[in-house]
């Protein structure tokens, strides 16, 4: 899950992403969450004024930022950018295995393989092809 907060004229956003592991959640699933959520913040005295609730699952093209998901996401395409100093900052392939508990392989898209700690990413996004065939998840 990942939750922002903007601020806007005369109201705040708050923005849930959902994600679950089995792939997708369900339109019902979000307008649950949503309720639940604005049920708590209209207990919350220091919420003054109007606000807006964003539920809504993660998408395809989702922020990663542990070694689960770049377990769950192995063999999706993605957008990594290195922290300082690597040359280039920008990455751009395939995830690969895992190589112990904090490091991948990541198949760039020249075909050069390259190991990425996950502490070392500043922001990696997955780049998922809506056509690429996929096994079916277990329910």
């Amino acid at each position: 899950m990942e939750c922002s907060v903007a601020r806007l004229r005369r109201s705040q956003v708050f923005r849930v992403l959902v994600d679950s592991e089995d792939g997708g959640v369900p339109v019902d699933a979000c307008g649950r969450l949503s309720r639940q959520i604005s049920d708590e913040l209209d207990k919350n005295p220091m919420l003054e004024g109007s606000y807006q609730i964003e539920v809504s699952s993660a998408g395809m093209n989702r922020k990663i930022w542990n070694a689960a998901h770049f377990r769950r996401f192995a063999g999706e395409g993605a957008k990594i950018d290195l922290r300082e100093p690597a040359d280039p900052k920008v990455r751009i392939g395939t995830i690969g295995a895992l190589v112990g508990d904090d490091r991948f392989v990541f198949v760039l898209e020249n075909g050069d393989e390259e190991e990425i700690c996950v502490e070392d990413i500043e922001v990696a996004r997955l780049r998922m092809d809506p056509w690429k065939k996929r096994p079916k998840q277990k329910k």
